[in-house]
């Protein structure tokens, strides 16, 4: 023979994952009093089961937050500008010169201080048109 409490548990499981899929404490409790349940302590019960749920524990859980590292020291440190500096290359880019039709790249240099950046035109993507660039 299942005790009350045992009965309790079973119905509020049951109309807590399948008949309201999860929904919250006062769906749940609003669901079994619309099924003619009127359970002792009713709200308190269904909430006590609701924070046992994992899967409402995982849907309404607080949000995990980001720890982020310390910055480098060439970001906070004043310095001159491009002292430090990252570098990236996009493109290609087609341009038309008379009748022809090439490629120029840009190389993009920013400073790591004040985040201002220099653009600079390649001709190709050789070492030798990095290295003028760099010039």
């Amino acid at each position: 023979m299942l005790k009350k409490s045992h009965v309790t548990k079973l119905l509020i499981r049951q109309y807590h994952s399948q008949e309201k899929h999860h929904q919250g404490c006062g769906m749940t409790h609003n669901a079994l009093r619309q099924a003619a349940y009127w359970i002792i302590n009713g709200r308190s019960s269904v909430s006590r089961h609701l924070r046992k749920c994992t899967i409402c524990r995982k849907l309404h859980g607080p949000a995990l937050v980001q720890k982020m590292a310390n910055l480098p020291e060439e970001l906070i440190t004043p310095a001159a500008p491009f002292t430090y500096s990252g570098m990236d290359v996009f493109g290609p880019w087609h341009i038309k010169e008379g009748r022809k039709e090439l490629k120029r790249w840009v190389l993009n240099f920013n400073c790591l201080f004040s985040r201002a950046i220099h653009l600079e035109t390649l001709n190709s993507m050789e070492t030798d048109a990095f290295i003028n660039a760099l010039r």
